[in-house]
């Protein structure tokens, strides 16, 4: 029973480094992208959001013995929920014309 105890311990901990690692990825990808950065509060919840489903997902067809795909849709998935919604965040909006009455 310890032994499960110790594994979770170290798998939760992994996690949360993972999760740190990209955190700081992401605020420098805001810091590229956006013309205000944002605090590391406001990032490290934007950076979770964006691995809620590739995380689990990559880390189950990692262990299934799909090693590429797994590390594949880990990387890739990060990366495009993270700078897909950034890039249409800095893009122009069109601006609401006002009508004069």
């Amino acid at each position: 029973m310890i032994w499960f105890v110790l594994h979770f311990i170290f798998i939760a901990i992994a996690v949360l480094l993972y999760l740190l690692l990209m955190a700081y990825l992401t605020k420098g990808f805001v810091r590229l992208l956006l013309p205000r950065t944002w605090a590391y509060r406001q990032t490290f919840p934007y950076t979770v959001a964006t691995n809620l489903w590739t995380f689990p997902l990559g880390m189950l067809l990692y262990q299934l013995g799909h090693h590429q795909i797994g590390v594949a849709l880990l990387i890739l998935g990060h990366f495009v929920y993270t700078l897909a919604p950034l890039w249409i965040a800095r893009s122009p909006k069109p601006r609401a014309s006002r009508k004069s009455r």
